[in-house]
């Protein structure tokens, strides 16, 4: 009989190179391989009886579904135009949360194969990095990065990794070693090892994005450590940076010339989209439909599904925020809304699948209202 936390476990450990597969062939051949899955675990297995922690999930995301459908309506009725793609982007955890929660254990899916999962999620994220820095600076042609696209003229001095979007790549990567470190199963002796893929990854992706998201991690990590080990990593990591800063670009990524640019390119975004609308601006910033380019995040969930979805999504993660328990999740949501400023990291391929086996881990360890009282009290 074939384990189901075994055949979710091999699907996930697939689940990155979606990215590839989206790009080399169709997006309907990973929907295809979703769709089978999904089928594939109806046929073969039971489901499993919810939680009654998972209650309030489950409530959520009805709600925000519903909030997508009123989109996908006011996009046919307003511009005769489907909204369903910003739709599959921004929504498709929801359902992939929902399947989740009624075929598997949470439970044991965070205790048996999380800590594996993320481990291979770092391996991946830092090998694609490292290989495809590797091609850009020798002799092999820059075309062989597997997520190489000759249309992205911004990022041919920097590798494509495994998402084929920079500040994608260090921002999740980052984030997977925090929410590894947030877990009371993972295998200790990876600590540092883990820790070296992570800053390779982060220091050859050259993302500003990732280098803000790596440093919130350090400060994190700190917080538990002796003053050994905090002398010890001010070290590595000081000497890290000299070699950095002496070889690359690291301070014009944090520069104040270079926030002042990205500043004016949201503001000019938030003009181009303004321009866009050219109806009804209050049910288009509610109920979205017209895109805004990407690179300023909350304007382009703003802008494909509209501010009541937007604000609901930030009011999910303030909840996770204050039931969590231990301030390596915190800092996971802290990653993920940082780097969603820039880039919307948080509704990439691969975060489709991982987000609701995070929120489940923060779910989990709440068993009464009484310890969301507690938690919220430590938030504040």
């Amino acid at each position: 009989m074939i384990d189901r936390y075994k055949l979710l476990y091999l699907f996930l450990c697939v689940v990155p190179f979606f990215n590839i597969i989206t790009l080399h062939f169709s997006l309907v051949v990973v929907l295809a391989l979703t769709a089978l899955f999904v089928l594939l675990n109806l046929v073969i297995f039971k489901t499993q009886s919810v939680q009654k922690r998972y209650i309030y999930y489950l409530f959520i995301s009805l709600i925000l579904l519903i909030f997508l459908i009123m989109s996908e309506l006011h996009s046919l009725l307003a511009v005769n135009i489907s909204n369903f793609q910003a739709i599959r982007f921004f929504g498709l955890f929801i359902p992939i949360s929902i399947f989740l929660i009624f075929m598997y254990e949470p439970k044991i899916i965070i205790s048996r194969y999380l800590a594996r999962i993320l481990v291979v999620y770092i391996f991946i994220f830092s090998f694609s990095i490292s290989i495809d820095f590797f091609i850009l600076h020798s002799a092999l042609d820059i075309s062989l990065q597997p997520m190489y696209r000759e249309e992205d003229l911004s990022y041919m001095s920097r590798p494509f990794g495994i998402t084929g979007q920079p500040s994608v790549n260090s921002v999740l990567l980052v984030f997977f070693y925090a929410f590894w470190l947030s877990l009371e199963n993972k295998n200790v002796q990876y600590k540092f090892r883990l820790l070296f893929l992570v800053t390779l990854g982060v220091f050859l992706q050259g993302s500003g994005s990732g280098f803000i998201a790596y440093a919130m991690l350090l400060v994190c990590m700190q917080k538990n450590m002796n003053i050994f080990f905090k002398l010890l990593l001010l070290s590595c990591v000081g000497g890290g940076i000299v070699w950095i800063i002496t070889s690359y670009d690291f301070l014009d990524k944090v520069s104040y010339d270079y926030i002042s640019a990205i500043s004016y390119v949201f503001y000019s975004q938030i003009n181009d989209w303004l321009d866009l609308v050219d109806k009804s601006f209050y049910s288009f910033f509610m109920l979205g439909g017209i895109s805004s380019n990407i690179d300023f995040g909350p304007l382009y969930i703003i802008s494909n599904v509209g501010f009541i979805y937007f604000i609901s999504f930030i009011l999910l993660f303030i909840y996770l925020i204050i039931i969590s328990h231990n301030h390596f999740e915190r800092m996971s949501i802290y990653i993920l809304l940082v780097g969603n400023l820039h880039y919307p990291v948080i509704f990439y391929m691969t975060m489709v699948f991982i987000l609701p086996i995070f929120i489940f881990k923060v779910i989990a360890n709440t068993n009464s209202e009484k310890e969301i009282y507690q938690s919220a009290a430590r938030s504040l």
